[in-house]
């Protein structure tokens, strides 16, 4: 062989041997061959095949079929005919290799069904169509099995066993693994109609199996087993096989044909993983038939994604068909849903998903990530019912659940039951009305946790969306948004997650109800939005109830509940049944009316504690207290705060509030609690007001309250109309500082009951701030009342109780029931008026004693004080006790100061008064108003050691001092005094009227300066007075007054002097003993006074005067 020769030959065999045999090839798949095994073997001529049923063989009903190839190409078609009564066209091929088909598949037989098997594999290519008037399914089984256990077999035909009998099951040998049905044609089964296919594994790629108002099979299985051609049940396969959905595919029962149609079909999915992308799975119904079923069984994952549905809507007369989907897990991503969604009059299919591990919802996609059962806006049907229960729900990236109407149709009820749900980077669920139909209610069991957190942005230029819970109220009244309830062990809101309710129309927003077995916690902000539960309306429809029933509800970093009303509806209740609350660094709990609706109640009642405090700065400026909060803007009334637990604790600028900023009312606040503690300036418990609404009542009932560092209680009545700034993102900041407007609401009350104590002390770290009681109006309103009732009561180190009115409005009375109250080291109880308003009454009831002394500065002394700084005239002051004692510039006093209100009259009634060095008891006036008076009944006596009982007044009359005591009055380096020191006003009258009146070194005098003076009249069985003491009623420049001593023993000359008598010496009346030795060393008992001397009248007795101040230092703390 020559080597041109060789050369040819490679050439030959490289180029024209391979094109041999893909002619060969070619022609091979070209052909329909019959195997031989039924009927004779032959090659059938295309392009038009014709398969008559005499190259089968009949038997009953059925027509059997064996080919050994059986390939359509494009542009050919095979065509099956037989005898009328043919029901079943039953087919085969044995001969190894996969069909592939991509012509007409034809049946001549009038409603005969098409079974095509074989195990080698089928491929219907992009041309693949069929033109049947029955059923078709295909399979790559090994063998179909009859009722009456006839067998057709393709892998092995020589154990076949042909029968009359309907075909009822495919049969798989597991022998090798089944091998895969692939589809890019559009196989379409007559209405009505089943289509089936059952293989290894299943591939659509841009291909359609169809089945209007029939039913559609897919089952994708690899091992050994039978699929019934009607139930579906894989349940005895070992392993399963995947199917694929791609390239927009379709798997469609949907029938859109008129309102006789046969209503969307069924369509059944049995498999391990099952793939949808960018493909469709639908049953829908736009007639007045029901839908059919979407039925999803695998033993693996089901993946919806770019785009892809799975769909049971309806949009006619006729229910939705149902979804149900079992399987391992469910992603649903990238565009993907899941609907039932209504269109028309007919009601939305049920939707149920069970996956053992996760459903996991993802992205946004051009049209949303979700599983969406809404009822839309043209229609009037009712929602279905949407089942999911999973080990884990995660929604996430914009991933949602919806399940709203919009419509004139009931919404969706939603149904979740899970280990845990994860809401996250705007992952959503939404239930609910926003037009006229009634919202579904939305149930969620999560064995575990629920965690909602995090925001996501919607796209360029456009704001951030949080993940959130979510329910719309409709808008036509006596319908409501459904009901929002939530079951776990946990619930965790972070970085602006929410769980929202809000009626926008005349309809009922949801209700909230949320159980957590071990605890809620509420925190964060993210993209200006803050994390919370809220309740809200904005229009005629009240909004909807909180509850939350928890161990520890934790509200911290901005986060939040809330309830308000910005429209005509009333806001909802916030209820809380907890073991512990804490609402910590910004955390709030918030009820508001910000129009005509009222304001919902705040009701926590907490097994443990309630701490509320810190703030926190969420943006440059903008700072956030920890408060409980209840206001009214406008018209509504306020709701009512109610807090009851064992310890309650405001510290670090945490806050209880219920304002009135409007003609509504203030809402009350009421606590019970063992221990109620306010430590920190800016720490408040207020009920104020700026309106023309009543403050609230502040009622607290408790065994033990401390107010320290700065702290307060109020209930005042702001003069001045707030300038509001607005309400961004429900951090409700409020402006008092500025505004317009008069005040003409009245305050409201403070009424407080301590089982123990009362201690109200201290300033803040400055020392600017006092710790305070406080009900005070500074407009035409009225100032509220302050009531205390406790064993004991102690105010101190620059603490107070005051009662003031800087307006026309009076300013409100002090009312105390105590054991024991003390005034120590600057403490005080004030009641002042500094406009045209009366000020409020003091009275103290005190059933041991009063302890007045000491100061925190010089310009605060401890003390209890009405005062009048204007025309409006002070309070009275009323103290009755067994024991007062005042020292160490403890002052009781009633003032008029620069103005022309008349001060107030102070009444003591007790069984000893005692007043040490530097205490005072005065009614003095500054201007031209009329000084008060001075009354002091004992039952036992009046004692004064460098001290003071004054009225003093510069160009108005002085007041009068009355002085009863059954015992005595003794004054010692002190003075008695009613004194105007300018003009023409008449000074004081003084009346005594005692067993006994000692002065030493010591004064009573009724002076004026034009007027007349006052009168001085003592009534007493003894009146004794040193040398250096006066008794004086006189004028500077007008008529003295009189001084009249009504006493059987009375020297006002003489001194007072100790008795001539000697030392006692005890010895000189002992009798001696009979062995009294005589030592010069015994010792002897002499009686003396003090200093060795014998006591004389004016020296001071032991244990009469008690240095409270001193004695406290030592006292344990309760």
């Amino acid at each position: 062989m020559t080597f041109i020769y060789r050369i040819c030959l490679v050439f030959f065999i490289i180029l024209w041997v391979p094109w041999i045999f893909i002619v060969q090839f070619q022609n091979a798949c070209a052909k329909i061959v019959t195997d031989g095994t039924i009927g004779s073997a032959m090659s059938l001529s295309g392009p038009d095949y014709a398969v008559s049923s005499d190259l089968g063989q009949q038997v009953g009903g059925n027509l059997f079929h064996s080919f050994k190839t059986f390939n359509i190409n494009t542009g050919e078609s095979a065509t099956f005919s037989g005898p009328a009564g043919i029901q079943n066209i039953i087919s085969r091929v044995t001969g190894g290799s996969a069909s592939s088909i991509d012509g007409i598949l034809k049946s001549g037989i009038s409603g005969a069904d098409f079974f095509f098997l074989n195990p080698a594999g089928v491929m219907f290519g992009p041309n693949a169509s069929l033109e049947i008037s029955g059923s078709f399914r295909v399979s790559t089984a090994d063998y179909l099995r009859f009722s009456d256990n006839g067998r057709f077999d393709a892998s092995d035909p020589q154990n076949s066993v042909l029968t009359s009998a309907q075909p009822e099951a495919f049969g798989f040998l597991g022998k090798n693994p089944a091998t895969a049905i692939s589809v890019e044609g559009e196989l379409w089964a007559p209405k009505g109609e089943t289509l089936s296919v059952v293989a290894g594994d299943i591939t659509i790629t841009g291909g359609i199996l169809a089945a209007k108002g029939g039913r559609i099979n897919a089952a994708a299985v690899n091992s050994a087993g039978e699929v019934d051609i009607d139930r579906m049940d894989i349940s005895g396969f070992k392993q399963l096989g995947d199917i694929e959905m791609k390239e927009n595919a379709n798997i469609y029962t949907s029938d859109s044909g008129d309102a006789a149609g046969l209503g969307g079909g069924d369509i059944y999915i049995r498999g391990n993983h099952f793939e949808i992308n960018n493909s469709h799975v639908r049953s829908e119904t736009f007639g007045d038939k029901d839908g059919g079923v979407i039925d999803i069984e695998l033993r693996g994952a089901l993946t919806i994604t770019d785009a892809g549905t799975v769909s049971g809507a309806t949009g006619g007369d006729g229910k939705g068909s149902d979804i149900n989907i079992d399987v391992t897990d469910l992603e649903i991503s990238n565009g993907g849903t899941i609907d039932t969604q209504v269109y028309g009059s007919g009601s939305g299919g049920n939707l149920s998903i069970n996956a053992q591990n996760s459903v996991m919802i993802s992205g946004q996609g051009n049209y949303g990530t979700d599983i969406d059962t809404r009822v839309t806006s043209s229609a009037s049907g009712s929602g279905s019912n949407l089942m999911i229960s999973a080990e884990t729900l995660i929604l996430e990236e914009g991933g949602m659940v919806q399940a709203e109407t919009h419509g004139s149709g009931t919404g969706s009820r939603v149904d979740l039951n899970v280990g845990s749900l994860e809401l996250t980077d705007g992952g959503a669920i939404c239930v609910g009305s926003i037009s006229s139909g009634q919202g579904g209610d939305l149930n969620i069991h999560a064995q575990d946790s629920i965690n909602i957190s995090g925001t996501m942005v919607l796209g360029e230029n456009e704001s951030a969306t949080g993940s959130c819970i979510f329910a719309y109220a409709p808008n036509a009244a006596g319908l409501d948004a459904g009901q929002i309830d939530i079951v776990s062990t946990t619930l965790n809101l972070a970085d602006a997650g929410k769980i929202f309710s809000i009626a926008m129309g005349d309809g009922q927003a949801a209700d909230i109800s949320i159980q957590a077995g071990d605890s809620v916690t509420i925190a964060g902000f993210q993209s200006d939005f803050s994390s919370s539960i809220e309740s809200l309306t904005i229009g005629n429809g009240d909004a909807g109830n909180i509850k939350i029933n928890t161990g520890t509800l934790t509200l911290t970093d901005t986060g939040g509940i809330a309830a308000s009303s910005d429209g005509r509806g009333d806001a909802g209740d916030i209820d809380l049944n907890v073991s512990s609350l804490l609402l910590q660094d910004g955390g709030m709990i918030h009820a508001s009316a910000n129009d005509q609706g009222n304001g919902g109640n705040i009701t926590v009642s907490a097994l443990e504690f309630i701490d509320i405090s810190g703030s926190v700065e969420a943006g440059p400026g903008q700072f956030y207290n920890a408060l409980i909060s209840a206001m009214t803007w406008e018209n509504g009334n306020a709701g009512t705060i109610s807090l009851s637990a064992p310890r309650i604790t405001l510290a670090d600028e945490g806050k209880i509030e219920a304002f009135s900023f409007g003609s509504g009312n203030a809402g009350d606040i009421d606590i019970a609690c063992s221990t109620l503690t306010l430590e920190g300036n800016e720490t408040y418990i207020n009920a104020d007001i700026t309106g023309s609404g009543h403050g609230g009542d502040i009622t607290v009932k408790t065994d033990q309250l401390i107010i320290t560092g700065g702290a307060g209680i109020s209930a005042d009545v702001f003069g001045v109309d707030p300038d509001i700034i607005e309400e961004t993102n429900t951090t409700w900041n409020i402006d008092l500082s500025t505004g317009t407007g008069e005040t003409t609401g009245q305050g409201g009350s403070v009424n407080i009951t301590a089982t123990d104590a009362i201690v109200i002390s201290g300033t803040d770290n400055g020392g600017d701030i006092s710790s305070f009681l406080s009900v005070s109006t500074g407009s035409s309103g009225n100032g509220g009342n302050l009531v205390l009732s406790s064993p004991n009561v102690r105010i101190s180190d620059g603490g107070w109780i005051q009662a003031t009115t800087t307006n026309d409005g009076n300013g409100g009375n002090i009312q105390m029931d105590v054991e024991t109250l003390t005034l120590a080291k600057g403490g005080q109880v004030n009641a002042t008026t500094s406009g045209t308003g009366s000020g409020g009454d003091i009275n103290i009831l005190a059933s041991k004693q009063i302890a007045v002394s000491g100061n925190y500065n010089e310009e605060q002394l401890s003390g209890i004080q009405s005062r009048t700084k204007d025309s409006g005239d002070a309070g009275k002051i009323f103290i009755a006790t067994p024991m007062l004692t005042m020292a160490h510039g403890g002052e009781i006093n009633t003032s008029s100061l620069d103005g022309t209100g008349s001060g107030g009259s102070i009444r003591i009634d007790a069984s000893l008064v005692d007043m040490q060095p530097h205490a005072a008891i005065r009614a003095q006036s500054t201007g031209t108003g009329q000084a008060g008076s001075i009354t002091i009944q004992t039952d036992d006596a009046i004692s004064l050691y460098g001290s003071r009982i004054t009225t003093e007044s510069l160009d108005a009359d002085g007041g009068n001092i009355t002085l009863n005591t059954v015992n005595h009055l003794y004054l010692l380096d002190s003075r008695i005094t009613t004194s105007v020191q300018g003009g023409l006003g008449n000074g004081g009258n003084i009346e005594i009227d005692p067993c006994f009146v000692i002065l030493n070194h010591s004064r009573i005098i009724a002076n004026a300066f034009e007027g007349k003076g006052g009168n001085i009249h003592i009534v007493s069985d003894y009146f004794l007075a040193d040398p250096e003491s006066t008794v004086m009623a006189s004028s500077q420049l007008g008529i003295d007054g009189t001084v009249q001593i009504d006493s059987p023993d009375t020297d006002i000359s003489g001194g007072l002097a100790g008795l001539k008598i000697p030392d006692l010496d005890v010895t000189a009346l002992l009798h001696s003993s009979c062995a009294l030795k005589t030592m010069d060393t015994s010792s002897s008992l002499v009686v003396t006074g003090r200093g060795g001397r014998r006591s004389a009248p004016d020296d001071f007795m032991s244990n009469v005067y008690f240095d409270f101040d001193d004695a406290s230092e030592d006292m344990p703390a309760k």
